[in-house]
Parts: structure tokens; C-alpha cells; sequence
């Protein structure tokens, strides 16, 4: 996402092969013919206020590449998106950001926050260590924030908002993004343009594949259904989650221990902490879980700051990995919407995501416009009394340097 990254983007496709090595296509899928046409009148029909989209050889590729050829890595980005889109929403919607800028995440990461580029780029968002420095992210040889889900997503926000206030054009924001703002301004003097569609072949080979490559990753959230794609989407404790900051240090083991939240989920939904702890810091560290541990982690840390003892934490056993049926601590309601009323009201109201909607409701972005009767799920919180484990492991030993505050 600088002027060090030009050189991976017409590798994406064949980069994504690492993220499963099963064949694309399953034996049973049908495989629906690519229309040009009708992808050429999706594409039409997209917001062109964002970003004018063009039918184009390179945008063509890259959507091939998604619905045709690397099929299989479509529907694990696509379930992915699950985890990680609602949370870009929050962030999006308090920076006043477009929520179209979601979909970057795909085309830098793929949606893997442990992705790193041959560059050294690293994260969702994919920042260079010294961009990321310079949002305030902390990288070294403890801790590198940028595969922090917060604060990579809010240092993202900052620099994409710093971008558009420089451009007032997000064509040439997202190309700054990935090659840097010193090339984007060299190429708008040699062409005499500020029209991304005109400057872009002054630019490096990547950047100019770049907002096609944006374009591509949108088209395939908004019409994946279209060409019978199969996103692998995550139980409901990986969807439906919240965040909380800390400031002390806790074992993973004493999260599990709290909440009943397997260790393996605690891990996948916070992959900065690699030691199964979260280290003491005076900026503070995020903490994700699932929605309905969040209350029983609350009551914790009430607990713990008044000085009070919190006997469950102490005997409650621990599953390290997930039960067969996580979506059990869950239920869910039917929700039906006036003529006037839109499915992006109904998700306000209710405080979750238009990704959850189109999850829950298993249809595209075109079709939940359409939809009048709309299934939300709502999670139950922990209850210790009922909660119940038959794997337990013992507290991982530390050692002293490993709960030292690692940033400040």
C-alpha cells in the first residue's frame, strides 16, 4: 500500500492459491456461463459517484479470476467477510467514510490478517512498517499492530481519509494507497489529467491494475450468488462479536475460564497476540469476542477493578476448541419491514451489520434491497450455571519477560 508494493497486485490471484489448496471448483458446482453483458450492466449499475467502473480487459481478468477461475478462494473471502465487514462498518461509519472502502480489505489481504507481502506489507490493510508507524501502530520485534484488527482498521480509516482530503477523489486516494501519494502526483503532471482513467497509464503497472482490481472486488460481494458461489461463512460467534480495551494484562485461559469461549476462537478473532495473553499496555489493547461472552467479561472486569473475588473464573473448565454446535447459544427473529423501510434501517436499529443481513438471510447485496421479511439472530449471553466443559488445560506457565508490557 506504498510505492514499495508495485510489484504484487498481478500476483493476487495466484497468490490466493495459498489460501486453500483445494481445487477451485467442487465436482458438484455448476459452473454459470460468464455473460459480459450482464456483468457489463452490474458494473453499470454500481455507484459511479465512488468510482466511474469500467468494462475493461483488466477488470474482466480479475472477476474471472474470482467467479470462474479461483473459485474456492472467492467463497473463503467471501466468509470471511462475515467476520471482518461488520467490523470495517463500525469503523467506516465513524470516520464518515464511504462503507464501499470495506472491500479494499479484499483486494490487499484477501481478508487475512496474517497476510505479508514479499515487500514486507503486512496485515488487513496491509501497511508498510513505516506507513503504519506513522498512524501510530507499533511494530517491532514483540508486537507488530498491524495484524491488530482495530487499530490496523482504524490507523486504515486515518490514512485513507488523509488521502481523500489531499485528492477529493477516491480513484486516486485507493492509487495513493497502493503506490503512494509522490507517484499519483507525478502522474497527474505528466498526463495534465486528475481523471484516473486518463492518468493511469503513467502510473506503475500495479497501480494502474489497482482500482480494477477494487472494482472486481466489489462486483463479487455484490453478485457472488449470481455465479453460484458458496461463501464458507463461520459460526455465529465469529460474526457477531464486539470489542472492549485493556489496559491490564489476562491469559487467553482466563478469557476462556470467564466466558466459556473456546481458546480457539479467541485466538482467530484476535491474531496480534500470538502468546495466548494479552500484554499490559498504557495505550491500550483491544480485546474481540463473541457478542454474548461480552457481557460475562464485563461483569470480570467490574469485578477485578472493585477489588472483588470472581469465583466461576477460578473453576470453570476450559474448551480449546470449538463445540461441534456453536450456533446454539443463539436465536433468532423474523423481522418484517414497512413499504418505506430498508434493510440498512432495520440493521441501525438493531445494532448489527447489513453483512449480517445478507449472511443470515443467505442472499446478495441486489437482493436484500428487495427483501421485506428478513431473519436477524440475536445471541444469548454466557450463563456459568449451565456451562459445562469436559476438555480442561491447565494455565500455560509464563515466563516474566513474556508479560512485560510490549507497547506503550
Amino acid at each position: 500500500m506504498n510505492c514499495f508494493k508495485n510489484y504484487l497486485l498481478p500476483l493476487l490471484f495466484f497468490c490466493l492459491v495459498a489460501i486453500n489448496p483445494l481445487a477451485a471448483n467442487g465436482p458438484d458446482k455448476e459452473v454459470p456461463p460468464f455473460n459480459e453483458e450482464e456483468i457489463m450492466s452490474r458494473l453499470a449499475a454500481m455507484d459511479q459517484e465512488f468510482i466511474e467502473t469500467k468494462y475493461e480487459p483488466v477488470v474482466e481478468a480479475y472477476i474471472k479470476g474470482y467467479v470462474v477461475r479461483k473459485r474456492r478462494n472467492a467463497e473463503i473471502i467471501l466468509g470471511r467477510s462475515a467476520t471482518y465487514f461488520p467490523i470495517f462498518e463500525k469503523y467506516l461509519a465513524e470516520y464518515n467514510l464511504p462503507d464501499v472502502l470495506k472491500y479494499l480489505a479484499v483486494v490487499e489481504s484477501a481478508l487475512n490478517p496474517h497476510a505479508v507481502s514479499v515487500v514486507g506489507a503486512g496485515g488487513l490493510w496491509q501497511f508498510m512498517p513505516e506507513t503504519g508507524k506513522s498512524y501510530g501502530l507499533v511494530i517491532n520485534n514483540q508486537v507488530d499492530e498491524r495484524t491488530d484488527v482495530i487499530k490496523s482498521t482504524k490507523a486504515a480509516m486515518e490514512h485513507l481519509s488523509d488521502l481523500y482530503d489531499r485528492y477529493e477523489d477516491w480513484a486516486l486516494a485507493l492509487a495513493a494507497y497502493n503506490s503512494g501519494a509522490g507517484r499519483v502526483n507525478r502522474a497527474i503532471r505528466r498526463s495534465g489529467s486528475t481523471d484516473f482513467w486518463k492518468l493511469r497509464k503513467y502510473l506503475p503497472r500495479e497501480t494502474r491494475n489497482y482500482v480494477p482490481a477494487f472494482i472486481a472486488a466489489v462486483y463479487l460481494a455484490h453478485h457472488y450468488d449470481k455465479h453460484n458461489l458458496e461463501p464458507d461463512f463461520p459460526t455465529l460467534d465469529m460474526q457477531l462479536t464486539e470489542d472492549v480495551k485493556l489496559h491490564d494484562f489476562v491469559s487467553y485461559f482466563r478469557i476462556a475460564q470467564i466466558t466459556g469461549i473456546s481458546m480457539e476462537v479467541i485466538r482467530k478473532l484476535n491474531p496480534l497476540y500470538t502468546k495466548d495473553f494479552i500484554p499490559a499496555s498504557t495505550r491500550g489493547n483491544y480485546l474481540i469476542l463473541p457478542k454474548r461472552a461480552m457481557p460475562a467479561f464485563n461483569e470480570y472486569l467490574l469485578a477485578k477493578e472493585a477489588g472483588k473475588a470472581y469465583p466461576e473464573a477460578l473453576h470453570s473448565a476450559v474448551h480449546m476448541k470449538s463445540e461441534e454446535n456453536t450456533d446454539k447459544p443463539y436465536s433468532y427473529s423474523i423481522y418484517m419491514l414497512g413499504e418505506d423501510e430498508a434493510p440498512e434501517q432495520l440493521a441501525e436499529i438493531l445494532n448489527c451489520s447489513v453483512t449480517n443481513l445478507m449472511v443470515w438471510n443467505e442472499v446478495g447485496f441486489d437482493e436484500l434491497a428487495n427483501q421485506k421479511q428478513l431473519k436477524v439472530f440475536e445471541s444469548l449471553p454466557v450463563n456459568f450455571e449451565k456451562r459445562e466443559a469436559s476438555d480442561i488445560e491447565l494455565l500455560p506457565s509464563l515466563e516474566f519477560s513474556e508479560i512485560e508490557p510490549l507497547g506503550k
